[in-house]
């Protein structure tokens, strides 16, 4: 599969997610527990994760009841501190995150692979009793100055092709300028047509990246489901892999090429 980098790209960090169901607690709607995480994370200390990952942050302080936490990593494992990728784990939940430099989408599933062998090792009876819920692919961007940014609302009119749609006469009475320095924040889902059952999302943000306004675009793509499965790596692998097609076919449409110019020159890989 082709892939390609930009010499000074917006990326910010790309974050993988693996859900798998949890046990419901009657007496608390919405929560649920994972009895074997306790047994999870005492294998992945003494696995060739942690050996390569030693770094163990903890996210919540010890004793305080994991069944207000379900889907939320709890432990973190990197190379060193503050070294990225990571990988993170909570009750029913595996992340691995990977900031700049990046390498390409084949060093990232690498990474990614390595997390999801480390799960499959290190959860009692992952066969058996790990069924997946949730898949989540994210790519998250910050287009600042050196990306075109000066004014919020003409960025993401013009560089991203995006537009608020506000009745005229309501801005030139009520906004100063006429809405020139209008916000747009922007949530827009849709159904994927290639990748079954699956959800595309692009979120469009104003925020900061360092000390920088910057304009913040999140692509991201999920699957869910209402009937977990056994899990399954190969799948999931496709999964991802199909996903990172799509997020980077709206990374290439969505901003103009007088932006894309800005990112330098590209090599394809």
């Amino acid at each position: 599969m082709t892939d390609f980098l930009y010499a000074d790209p917006p990326l910010v960090e790309v974050i993988a997610e693996v859900h798998w169901a949890l046990q419901k607690i009657a007496s608390i709607p919405g929560s649920g527990v994972d009895p074997l995480y306790a047994r999870l994370i005492e294998q992945l200390r003494g696995d060739e994760l942690s050996k390569q990952f030693g770094h163990e942050e903890r996210l919540i302080p010890e004793g305080v009841p994991q069944e207000f936490f379900g889907n939320k990593p709890l432990v973190r494992f990197r190379p060193k501190e503050k070294a990225w990728p990571l990988y993170q784990f909570g009750p029913g939940i595996f992340v691995t995150n990977v900031t700049p430099p990046y390498r390409g989408w084949a060093s990232f599933r690498q990474h990614l692979e390595f997390g999801i062998d480390a799960l499959l090792r290190c959860y009692p009876a992952a066969k058996e009793l790990l069924k997946v819920s949730r898949l989540q692919l994210r790519y998250m961007d910050a287009f600042t100055r050196r990306h075109g940014f000066d004014r919020y609302s003409a960025f993401v009119q013009e560089g991203l092709g995006m537009s608020l749609q506000l009745p005229s006469q309501l801005l030139e009475e009520s906004a100063q300028g006429g809405g020139a320095d209008v916000q747009l924040i922007s949530e827009v889902t849709f159904p994927l047509k290639k990748i079954h059952g699956t959800q595309g999302q692009i979120k469009v943000a104003p925020g900061t990246s360092g000390d920088e306004s910057a304009v913040f675009v999140e692509f991201s793509t999920t699957y869910q489901t209402n009937n977990p499965s056994q899990v399954d790596k190969a799948q999931i692998l496709e999964w991802f892999n199909s996903s990172h097609v799509e997020v980077r076919r709206w990374f290439e449409l969505l901003p103009s090429e007088q932006i894309k110019r800005k990112f330098g020159q590209r090599t394809d890989i």
